[in-house]
């Protein structure tokens, strides 16, 4: 009984075998992508929502980004950050220090999305505009120096 169960296998492997070069025969000149769900791009992860925080910055802010992001695989996803002043690159980490730029640019970030095998759509912030600084209080006086009755 055991040597009919391994003849059925070897014929079972055989056909298997024989299918699949018929099914890919005349298929030279097509490109066919067999990929499993980790590399597929319906399986990568996908950002949902971008926001600089602070939106409102100032030229002593260090800006980072808050976004929300849909993942098939929890767990394995990480993002690479590009952030713009003026739409030129200026940074690549996950948050930009303001310290340097002006008053008036405007700045923005890319975060590209991946699962560990393949990168997901890239994703563009708006634009937020770098404003003034506060006002800071130096000296306060208190004008008379002395009360009079």
């Amino acid at each position: 009984m055991g040597a009919l169960m391994k003849n059925k296998r070897l014929i079972l492997l055989v056909v298997v075998l024989v299918g699949l070069i018929w099914l890919f025969a005349g298929r030279q000149n097509e490109d066919v992508i067999l990929s499993s769900p980790a590399a597929g791009g319906s399986h990568l992860p996908k950002i949902t929502r971008i926001e600089i925080v602070p939106a409102t910055p100032d030229l002593q802010s260090v800006l980072t980004v808050q976004l929300q992001s849909e993942d098939p695989t929890p767990g394995r996803e990480t993002y690479r950050y590009k952030w713009f002043i003026n739409k030129k690159e200026v940074g690549d980490q996950p948050v930009l220090s303001l310290a340097g730029f002006r008053q008036g640019d405007l700045v923005s970030v890319q975060v590209i999305p991946s699962n560990g095998n393949a990168d997901g759509v890239p994703v563009q912030s708006s634009p937020v505009k770098i404003g003034n600084n506060p006002p800071g209080v130096t000296v306060v006086k208190l004008v008379p120096d002395e009360l009079k009755a």
